[in-house]
């Protein structure tokens, strides 16, 4: 009731640019993420402008996420990766980081970021996510949907920590954060 009253003084003007404010806050907050057949297709497409892994030998562990791992497995089976450019050659899962060396470790949840960047600098591996919140928070790079389109996100911190070397037009189809 309270808010009621205290909406009433407000200006129509006002009360719509609350509203929009509260749509935009309730969207961003229920983002949906990529299907993770569609995740893992362009991971593994964006890898080919990274320099400094083996293309040939790419492994990816997945932590807590059966769906992202049986995505990558059809991929590494079907051996469709990226014409060529990008072959996956071991992929594997668990609940928690591993302590093998992997190119690419997929993560989704938050509560796995701080020992993945660590992780990622010791073996300079690739840290991939589906949310955009864990790119601007450290994950190397993730994916994810701006108007219905696929989106690629890239931390530029973590890629140098990681010593990696992405080619400059990966610039073009990316959304850096710092």
């Amino acid at each position: 009731m309270q808010m009621g009253k205290q909406l009433q003084g407000l200006s129509t003007k006002s009360k719509a640019f609350i509203c929009v404010c509260l749509l935009t806050i309730s969207y961003l907050s229920n983002a949906v993420e990529l299907p993770a057949n569609i995740q893992a297709v362009l991971l593994t497409k964006v890898l080919a402008y990274e320099d400094n892994i083996d293309h040939s030998q790419i492994s990816v562990f997945v932590v807590d996420n059966s769906e992202m791992y049986q995505a990558f497995s059809r991929l590494k089976n079907t051996g469709t990766s990226t014409k060529g450019k990008v072959k996956i050659q071991r992929v594997s899962q668990g609940d928690s980081l591993p302590t093998a060396t992997y190119s690419i470790v997929y993560i989704n949840d938050e509560k796995y970021l701080s020992d993945a960047l660590k992780y990622a600098e010791k073996h300079k591996a690739i840290i991939a996510t589906g949310k955009t919140e864990l790119v601007k928070r450290g994950a190397t790079i993730g994916t994810g949907t701006v108007k219905g389109k696929a989106k690629f996100y890239l931390n530029l911190t973590s890629s140098f920590t990681a010593q990696l070397k992405w080619k400059p037009k990966v610039l073009k189809i990316v959304t850096t954060f710092p």
